[in-house]
């Protein structure tokens, strides 16, 4: 996959499968994109790393539309998926698998 000759990591095996069917995807009611496309997760991972904005253990690959985006651990044996809070700048941990997050996020995105 690009993204991850791009970002110099392999991404989690879930998130690696998940994009391979989707690229990402846009919420049509909102008009955010809670799943971004291979080429947005490398372009603004790379990004906010180089700033210092997101740790390097964290891989974003998403967001609520607001000041939170989704990310699993930069480490591809780990599943957790977490949400970052850019204003704050600190975890909340989610759920453990990505199939789950996305049934509960759009269950509960509070």
């Amino acid at each position: 996959m690009d993204a991850e000759r791009v970002l110099g990591i392999g991404l989690p095996p879930h998130l690696r499968e998940f994009l391979a069917f989707t690229n990402g995807f846009e919420d049509p009611d909102g008009q955010w994109w809670p799943a971004w496309s291979c080429g947005v997760i490398a372009a603004d991972n790379l990004r906010v790393w180089r700033s210092e904005m997101l740790p390097e253990d964290l891989l974003a690959f998403g967001d609520d539309g607001a000041s939170t985006c989704f990310c699993v651990q930069a480490d591809i044996d780990k599943l957790e998926i977490v949400r970052w809070f850019w204003i704050g700048q600190n975890v909340e941990t989610t759920l453990l698998d990505l199939p789950t997050f996305w049934r509960r996020w759009y269950a509960d995105p509070t």
